[in-house]
């Protein structure tokens, strides 16, 4: 079975699910898999062993500047730049139906344009789909809807979601965490698109109490200080899952992967969507209506302090998706979705009440 497999690289959310169920999919028989990455420049492609002979295509881009959307020059670069809609619509062209059983996509532009128009059999797998679906309105702006669609018109496709809300949406895809004995004065700090010094600002009132270990792509300015009660470290997801294994809760933006993680561990979480991110405003807005975690809007020393003080936390206990979702795949009816999710849903366990 042949599968072009469409990667959206602008986020490493999208990257992380690739590499989990990749070696699920090739273990279920003959299975060749293509795999064809968009959304970033050459040089931003780190660690990629996982996925040999990967395309690289420029696909489409959002352009951010000071760690919000930048609107116009979002425009300005689909339009005009590298990352432009008549480049994509060429390798769009360029994808050969005729070599390919299926397509899976996840929110990868190309692959999945290429699969509605020359009528591919697919499916999409990403956190975004779950967005093109009728979800409570505080959840699900018409601007992320419209955003949804047009980035990955797809057909088939199933929303991943820490919920179903009684649609074609499954639970999160990631590998198991690190599980280990939890350090209860230990926080665990990922706000990559906020200042460092704002978030050391931000915390240094509590480190008599606790130990923050802060991830931060800006680490090496810091190199030299020596606060106590706050663990400066440069950026690197084997160091974070380690200390997420440990750790008593997590203060990040609000992506998706690593709060499904922390979710899973039964760990505390206290999240702060990126300014101008409509998908991060609207994950934050999930946690608080499922009961899951606590918001910020902005870096607020008294959210931190209450979220700190709060004994208790989710427990969300995922099945294994990835494997039964790759033996779906494998099938090829893409049309028979309600088994699937019917058994993954069923074998998620929820437990609200958590002491940590």
């Amino acid at each position: 079975m042949d599968i072009l497999y469409g990667v959206n690289a602008t986020g490493d959310g999208h990257t992380s699910r690739a590499r989990t169920l990749s070696p699920h999919l090739k273990r279920k028989g003959d299975i060749d898999l293509t795999y064809l990455f968009s959304g970033r420049v050459a040089h931003e492609y780190k660690d990629m062993g996982a996925f040999p002979d990967y395309q690289r295509r420029n696909g489409l881009i959002l352009v951010q500047k000071d760690g919000k959307i930048d609107t116009w020059g979002t425009v300005k670069e689909t339009l005009f730049g590298e990352h432009n809609l008549c480049r994509m619509f060429c390798d769009v062209a360029g994808v050969k139906s005729s070599d390919y059983d299926c397509v899976v996509t996840d929110f990868e532009p190309i692959t999945s344009y290429a699969a509605r128009l020359k009528r591919m059999p697919h499916i999409g797998i990403a956190h975004q789909y779950s967005f093109r679906h009728s979800l409570p309105a505080e959840l699900n702006p018409w601007r992320l809807r419209l955003g949804a669609t047009l980035m990955s018109p797809v057909k088939n496709h199933f929303g991943l979601h820490w919920d179903s809300f009684g649609k074609d949406i499954l639970p999160p895809i990631f590998k198991a965490p690190l599980e280990g004995q939890i350090e209860r004065g230990m926080i665990l700090v990922y706000l990559g698109h906020e200042e460092l010094s704002d978030i050391r600002a931000m915390l240094r009132p509590f480190t008599n109490q606790y130990e923050f270990h802060i991830y931060h792509k800006d680490i090496g300015e810091y190199d030299d200080c020596r606060d106590p009660g706050l663990v400066y470290k440069p950026k690197s997801s084997i160091a974070f899952k380690q200390d997420m294994a440990h750790c008593a809760g997590l203060i990040t933006n609000a992506g998706f992967v690593s709060p499904s993680e922390v979710l899973h561990l039964g760990r505390k979480l206290l999240v702060k969507p990126v300014d101008g991110q409509i998908e991060q405003v609207s994950n934050a807005r999930a946690l608080e209506y499922l009961g899951y975690g606590r918001v910020m809007d902005r870096l607020d020393i008294n959210i931190v302090r209450d979220w700190l003080d709060e004994p208790r936390a989710a427990k969300v206990r995922f099945p294994n998706v990835a494997e039964a979702l790759s033996e779906w795949i494998v099938k090829g009816d893409f049309d028979d979705k309600e088994r699937l999710k019917r058994d993954l849903w069923c074998g998620t366990e929820v437990h609200r009440v958590l002491k940590v």
